[in-house]
């Protein structure tokens, strides 16, 4: 407020003094640490960094967006089956940009109620 004031004379929020920045640059640094640290997924923190590239490239040509994000993970994950991460160039690259059929809920059941099932077979399996 205070740099607001003695540049603007009232509180302006579309320009903002390095306290901000400063404020911003912490906050991305605990994220990543609470990331790294804490937060054991898939990807690490690279999958998050590779995101993060596809937002930044979202309005550059197609190759450009994708590639970046996925070069990015690849590079950094070139051991196991992360070397694979390439390979989802081709989906990304088809995208037309248009919402799909509907069927946004059939997916977000899909994910979790397969790996329930996974639990259900091994629990049969292991005779428990």
């Amino acid at each position: 407020m205070p740099f607001d004031l003695a540049f603007e004379g009232r509180i302006n929020l579309s320009h903002q003094n390095i306290m901000l920045t400063f404020f911003l640059a912490v906050l991305a640094l605990k994220v990543f640490d609470l990331i790294r640290g804490e937060i054991k997924a898939d990807y690490t923190v690279f999958a998050v960094i590779a995101v993060f590239l596809f937002y930044v490239f979202k309005d550059k040509r197609s190759f450009i967006r994708t590639g970046a994000g996925v070069a990015f993970l690849a590079v950094t994950r070139t051991m196991g089956y992360y070397c694979t991460t390439g390979l989802s160039m081709i989906p990304l690259l088809l995208y037309s940009g248009k919402r799909g059929k509907g069927l946004k809920w059939l997916f977000y059941a899909f994910y979790p109620g397969h790996l329930l099932l996974l639990y259900g077979i091994k629990l049969a399996l292991s005779g428990q």
